[in-house]
């Protein structure tokens, strides 16, 4: 996964095109939607973390609800060769190590 620039010029190597950062592929994330908006000269695309996890090693990750009725997800669950983590929001809105009965990690 990539974060590009559209540039107005093209560049050295005749593209408009300008790779700013790339992103580690943590697939299977099913959920995942992709908004393009162009408006206006010179504008640029704003986007907003809404969180952060390093940790290294990750081959899977899905997020969960406490209950199907409840409107956004609370788990993140996190998967690695040897294990698998849950995280969960806290009071505080940070994401911390949690457990849930009946979930064999």
């Amino acid at each position: 996964m990539q974060l590009i620039k559209l540039n107005l010029q093209l560049d050295a190597k005749g593209s408009y095109v300008e790779v700013l950062e790339r992103y580690v592929n943590l697939g299977p994330i099913v959920d995942f939607h992709v908004v393009v908006t162009c408006f206006g000269a010179y504008n640029g695309i704003g986007i907003n973390e809404q969180a952060s996890v390093e940790l290294q090693g990750i081959k899977g990750m899905w997020s969960l609800r406490s209950s199907i009725d409840d409107p956004f997800d609370t788990f993140l669950v996190v998967s690695f060769i040897s294990e698998t983590r849950i995280l969960a929001m806290n009071l505080e809105d940070e994401l911390e190590e949690t457990e849930i009965e009946g979930f064999c990690s």
